[in-house]
């Protein structure tokens, strides 16, 4: 940890303890007490690394929590809608891949471990409200054909559930989530390694599109859950 200086610039470095071979890591308030926590994801260690955020600065009470087989990246959101934070961490290895979903207790730390089978070797997990009902949903990419993705939806109470699976006509594994043709819904990009991005909306995804480094605009099959495809893709050169 390099903490940011009064006259500008970063000081020296702080070491924090953390379990095998950490992997990812995320930053919030997990305990509710105002301060910011971080949760890492250990691949060798199968395990979370739970850190809290000190009083007088700097973080201390770490907690490891048991996952699955090789986790490999972690996210946070209220998924039981109780007002705490949970934990949602995507394991390469366990049954071929899938999702250990940590809940907060109200005394602090986590429980209620759920796991839920998903694509074959997950790499990367985002959690967001894809289809608008306040719940929180994940997205999974795959790691080892990058071929797909898959989407859980929130359910009352906080389970997951309706899989849904997505094909891609290339690989690709980095995720993110904004709203980028401003329809109010939240659209999904998908990182090619050898450069552009793939685009998924409405309500889930809709007019699937390409984009490439060069700002050539490539029309990908339709996979829209309503069924309603949107052509009004805008193309962003560099």
């Amino acid at each position: 940890m390099l903490y940011g200086q009064s006259g500008g610039g970063l000081g020296d470095r702080t070491d924090y303890s953390a379990g095998f071979a950490p992997v990812a890591i995320i930053v919030g308030d997990l305990d509710g007490d105002g301060r910011l926590d971080l949760a890492v994801a250990n691949h060798d260690g199968n395990t979370v690394s739970v850190l809290y955020g000190q009083p007088e600065g700097g973080f201390g009470g770490r907690t490891d929590y048991d996952v699955g087989v090789w986790p490999m990246d972690i996210t946070a959101a209220d998924f039981d809608d109780d007002g705490r934070l949970d934990l949602a961490v995507i394991n390469n290895e366990s049954n071929w891949g899938d999702i250990s979903v940590l809940y907060g207790q109200p005394e602090g730390g986590f429980g209620g471990r759920t796991d839920y089978g998903t694509i074959y070797c997950p790499s990367q997990i985002v959690a967001a409200d894809f289809n608008g009902d306040g719940r929180p949903d994940v997205v999974v990419s795959n790691a080892e054909t990058g071929k797909e993705v898959c989407v859980f939806f929130g359910q009352p109470g906080g389970a997951l559930g309706g899989r849904a699976d997505y094909s891609l006509s290339y690989e690709g594994t980095g995720i993110a989530t904004a709203d980028f043709n401003a329809d109010g819904r939240l659209d999904l990009t998908v990182r090619r390694p050898c450069g552009g991005l793939a685009r998924r909306g409405e309500n889930v995804y809709t007019d699937p599109m390409l984009l490439d480094v060069a700002g050539a605009l490539e029309a990908l099959p339709d996979l829209s859950v309503s069924g309603q495809s949107r052509a009004d893709a805008r193309q962003t050169a560099r």
